[in-house]
């Protein structure tokens, strides 16, 4: 077994790389390794989904890992996908990765067909021993496989040697908890719960999102850019910078509507949530519609009501008649 601290950090998902045809760019997909490692990844996840795995033949999967292993061998971690919608083909680019020398291999379970947990464990055993000196990698991602792993697969699976790791894509957040208990390394699969996977033990994250890095224009070494509002930069914008979910437009996932009879108010109030259809006059009067916070802790739904005066947002709380204890 190799050593397991080198599975650690962000492992950017790469990216299918096709030139203007629709074919695979041996030159971008260079292009992209070179990209990433220079900003630092700890390691590639290649011919996963975000690489488009099953729309890709045998042949384009292995151009795509050899180009990647060109740029990146010996500078970061690699873990290879090989999993097809066949046991043959999938051995085949677990022996090609292997080969190559990739640090690991993963495969998702087969997919279509919910096959019962013992021929799932003889396909996974199958692809790692095609490749019996890389460490294995367990993906588990129910919501697209159709089929989840279970504690008592994955104790099956821990009979395997270079079984080390599971890349987790269920979206309970509590499973991670689960498989590390269990004794294996966990990768945090959904990008968004990253944070809050790792505060469950795992211990790195796979994501396609963490290919898309944010960095400023080239300015000369020592300089930083000025943050706006100083030193002559232009001063803030209060409706450009307004948080999308309380501008005065409804927003696609928070139903929003301007109330109406606050005779305080000179410009209504915005309601979120689910109460925001709730009729108009089961609002209180938000003492002037400016001002500070007022919690006032009642029994019921606490409706959050945000007022818009002059250039700034201000937050009230709008209460029921009975109170707390």
């Amino acid at each position: 077994m190799s050593d397991l601290n080198k599975y650690r950090g962000v492992i950017p998902a790469f990216y299918a790389c096709y030139d203007d045809e629709g074919n695979i760019s041996p030159e971008r997909v260079r292009g992209l390794t070179r990209y990433l490692i220079g900003k630092g990844v700890n390691g590639l996840y290649v011919g996963g989904s975000s690489g488009e795995c099953i729309y890709q033949g045998v042949e384009e999967r292995k151009v795509v890992l050899e180009n990647v292993m060109a740029e990146a061998k010996g500078k970061v971690v690699i873990i290879a996908h090989v999993a097809c919608n066949n046991t043959a083909d999938s051995r085949e680019l677990a022996a090609h990765a292997e080969s190559l020398g990739v640090d690991a291999i993963a495969a998702i379970p087969p997919i279509y067909f919910h096959l019962p947990e013992y021929a799932i464990a003889q396909y996974w055993n199958d692809i790692s021993a095609a490749a019996p000196n890389t460490d294995f990698v367990i993906y588990n991602i129910p919501q697209l496989a159709g089929v989840a792993l279970t504690p008592s697969l994955l104790k099956e699976m821990q009979k395997n040697p270079r079984v080390v790791a599971v890349k987790n894509s269920s979206m309970p957040v509590q499973d991670i908890q689960m498989w590390k208990d269990a004794g294996v390394l966990v990768f945090n699969g959904p990008d968004e719960q990253y944070i809050s996977g790792l505060a469950m033990g795992a211990c790195a994250g796979i994501g396609g999102t963490y290919a898309v890095i944010r960095h400023a224009r080239a300015l000369p070494e020592g300089v930083r850019p000025l943050p706006e509002g100083r030193d002559g930069a232009r001063p803030p914008d209060p409706e450009r910078h307004r948080p999308h979910h309380l501008q005065d437009v409804p927003g696609p996932r928070q139903p929003l509507r301007r109330a109406e009879g606050h005779p305080g108010q000179k410009r209504g109030a915005l309601r979120l949530g689910p109460q925001a259809h709730a009729r108009p006059h089961r609002q209180r009067r938000c003492r002037g519609g400016r001002g500070r916070r007022h919690d006032r802790r009642r029994r019921g739904q606490i409706l959050l009501t945000f007022c818009r005066t002059r250039s700034e947002i201000e937050c009230v709380f709008i209460k029921r008649k009975t109170t707390l204890p």
